[in-house]
């Protein structure tokens, strides 16, 4: 028998900023009045070698787009910027009982616990904020193992000088088996905009 902890810690991980968002409390608060149609401020601002893309040639845009740091632009990310941490730690046991008589046997199991820095929603995100939230692979996985070798034919407990026909038809038999166990993938959910009540209901007791 054999337990091993293990345990792994990184800091500053890159991960891309995004640096032309428009306020998650303005489209919360405004919702669809910001998809309107409105009068385009770059269109035609600059000559062609001076401002290139779409965003110069579009008489009208929508009224989010205009609320962006940098409107002239659909987006702005700096890459490999430091700040990201994470965490692993981990429990493995291991059983195992070696060939004897014929039999044999193994269980591993191990208990892992990862956990990682990143946004919640866009209001964390706009902030450049960060909670800790666990990881999505399981946390419990097994495995069962074992072999027996039935006891008939030479070499072996019983009918160790018969007949080489019989030994081929009654020896040298074996038996083995494994056995899985993976807890499912924790549940997540992505970004979800909840308008109205998000009760699914109320019950009288």
């Amino acid at each position: 028998m054999e337990a091993t902890y293990f345990f792994n810690a990184g800091r500053d991980r890159p991960y891309a900023l995004n640096l032309n968002q428009v306020n998650p409390q303005i489209i919360n608060k405004q919702g669809a009045a910001l998809n309107a149609q409105v009068t385009n401020p770059f269109y035609q601002l600059l000559p062609e070698d001076k401002m290139r893309g779409p965003l110069r040639n579009q008489r009208t845009v929508s009224l989010q787009s205009l609320l962006r740091p940098y409107p002239q632009y659909p987006s702005v990310q700096q890459s490999n910027t430091e700040g990201v941490s994470e965490s692993y730690h981990s429990l493995q046991l291991r059983v195992q009982r070696p060939f004897v008589h014929g039999f044999n046997f193994l269980l591993a199991y191990n208990y892992n616990q990862e956990s990682a820095q990143e946004y919640f929603n866009k209001e964390e995100q706009f902030v450049n904020q960060f909670r800790w939230e666990d990881g999505q692979r399981p946390r419990h996985r097994m495995t069962i193992g074992s072999t027996y070798e039935f006891p008939f034919g030479r070499g072996r407990r019983f009918l160790a000088h018969s007949h080489a026909l019989a030994d081929g038809i009654l020896g040298g038999w074996t038996a083995s088996g494994i056995y899985w166990y993976y807890a499912g993938n924790r549940l997540r959910f992505a970004q979800l905009d909840v308008s109205g009540d998000p009760r699914i209901g109320s019950f009288d007791k």
